[in-house]
């Protein structure tokens, strides 16, 4: 909570920001890193979010699809159990 007012008094937030606010704050308060999001611009007001620390995972949840499309479709080549 300390964090989260912390950061609330140097960048006020309104509206759907503040959830933002509240990520960073609980991260910041747990020592935890990097923010994995799809949503990069949201943490951009945030400096201690920065780009460094947020990652967005669309190219490995892609990858990850296409690994399983390729093992489904082997799968069915070699009567594997399904997934």
């Amino acid at each position: 909570m300390e964090a989260w007012l912390d950061l609330l008094s140097r960048r006020p937030v309104v509206g759907g920001a503040v959830f933002d606010l509240q990520i960073v704050a609980a991260m910041l308060a747990n020592d935890v890193r990097p923010i994995y999001t799809f949503n990069l611009k949201d943490f951009e007001p945030f400096p201690e979010g920065s780009a460094h620390d947020t990652l967005n995972p669309a190219p490995w949840l892609a990858q990850r699809s296409q690994l399983k499309s390729e093992y489904k479709r082997m799968a069915l080549q070699l009567e594997l159990p399904p997934v």
